[in-house]
C-alpha cells in the first residue's frame, strides 16, 4: 500500500512539473483553500495556540493566520517541486 501511495505521489509531482507555472500556482491556490476547509484539526491547534499566546486576538485575525499557514506550507511544497528539475547551470547562477 505504501509503495502504491508513493508511486501516485511521484506521478502527481511529475504532472505538476509539466504544468506551466501559472497553472501550477492556481492548483496550489485551490489546494490551500481546500486544506483550510478540511483541516479542522490543524485549524483548532492554531486557534488554541494563538489564543493562549494572544488572549485578545480576534477571530478574524485567527482565520487570517490559519489561511496564511496553509499558504506558506504549500508555497514551500510548490518551490520544492519547481526546484526538483533545476539544472546545474541554473543553480550556479544563484
Amino acid at each position: 500500500m505504501n509503495r502504491f501511495v508513493y508511486i501516485l505521489f511521484l506521478i502527481l509531482v511529475k504532472f505538476l512539473e509539466i504544468l506551466p507555472k501559472s497553472l501550477r500556482k492556481g492548483f496550489f491556490t485551490v489546494l490551500e483553500k481546500v486544506l483550510f476547509l478540511v483541516g479542522e484539526k490543524n485549524n483548532k491547534i492554531i486557534k488554541q495556540n494563538l489564543e493562549f499566546v494572544y488572549p485578545d486576538i480576534s477571530q478574524d485575525e485567527i482565520i487570517e493566520i490559519q489561511k496564511y499557514f496553509y499558504h506558506n506550507l504549500l508555497l514551500w511544497g510548490r518551490t520544492l517541486i519547481e526546484n526538483l528539475s533545476i539544472s546545474d547551470e541554473e543553480l550556479k547562477k544563484w
